[in-house]
């Protein structure tokens, strides 16, 4: 399995700045077509470290049925077979499922060819950003 194609929106969203001017958290989203047909999107997000004012890759945290905090990973990666390339990145957001409606998860084979391409080819351009 390889990546066929991508669209990186790279940071399209931000949290509002808050008291201090500061954006806490940067959101990064890229899009991906695989050979075995799927597309799938990878959401990442960075987070500002005020001891040492920097922002940092940050991890995604979630709740399981049992309410237990449960550390997701720093990627989140889902189907996204409805995405067209090259659409506006939020008219792809918007049409998006929210998490609790996703009925089917990308196989760890797809989540791990993204991640790796993501982390090979587009993650060191975002390190600036």
């Amino acid at each position: 399995m390889k990546v066929i194609r991508y669209h990186n929106y790279g940071m399209a969203l931000e949290s509002e700045p808050d008291e201090n001017n500061i954006i806490n958290d940067k959101f990064y989203f890229c899009l991906f077509e695989l050979s075995n047909g799927r597309t799938l999107s990878l959401q990442t997000y960075k987070s500002y470290n005020n001891s040492n004012n920097e922002y940092e890759w940050n991890d995604f945290l979630s709740v399981d049925e049992k309410g237990n905090t449960i550390n997701v990973g720093e990627y989140a990666v889902t189907y996204s077979d409805y995405h067209v390339f090259g659409e506006d990145f939020y008219d792809w957001f918007y049409k998006a499922p929210l998490g609790k409606d996703v009925k089917e998860w990308p196989k760890e084979s797809e989540r791990n060819c993204i991640i790796d391409f993501y982390q090979k080819k587009i993650k060191d351009l975002e390190n600036n950003k």
